[in-house]
């Protein structure tokens, strides 16, 4: 979910040097804001950005998980990384883990999704959790 949206629109970091970036010169000392959406959501990058694939982390071209990880940047990145980040990554990994093997749910209504800086679900998405039944 997090390369799917983030919980921040953007990530600012101020120039130390003067930087090369396709041509152009971003002066020192200037700020520059990433996109983590915008990052996330590049075909280029992500083969088939919009489709849920769990298992995209684990092809076999080394060349290319190198090129996702370097891209993926949900808890920010550098020294400015999120102090709770492998913390975040337990958690959620252990919630959807239940989340899974012991529930299914069921779709109400809603769930229109519109993106723009950060996802956001305008009409709510209305679930029913039900307990998987063994």
């Amino acid at each position: 979910m997090n390369r799917m949206s983030n919980i921040i629109p953007g990530i600012f970091r101020k120039t130390l040097k003067d930087v090369q970036v396709n041509g152009y010169t971003i002066p020192a000392g200037w700020l520059v804001m990433i996109s983590p959406m915008a990052i996330h959501l590049n075909p280029t990058l992500f083969d088939d950005p919009l489709k849920f694939n769990p298992w995209r982390w684990m092809d076999q071209d080394r060349t290319k998980i190198v090129t996702q990880n370097r891209n993926f940047m949900p808890f920010g990145g550098g020294i400015r990384l999120c102090a709770g980040a492998d913390y975040s990554k337990l958690v959620i990994s252990l919630f959807l883990h239940v989340l899974v093997t012991k529930y299914r749910w069921i779709e109400i209504k809603g769930g229109e999704v519109v993106r723009f800086a950060e996802m956001a679900i305008p009409q709510d998405y209305h679930i029913k959790l039900v307990p998987r039944i063994k």
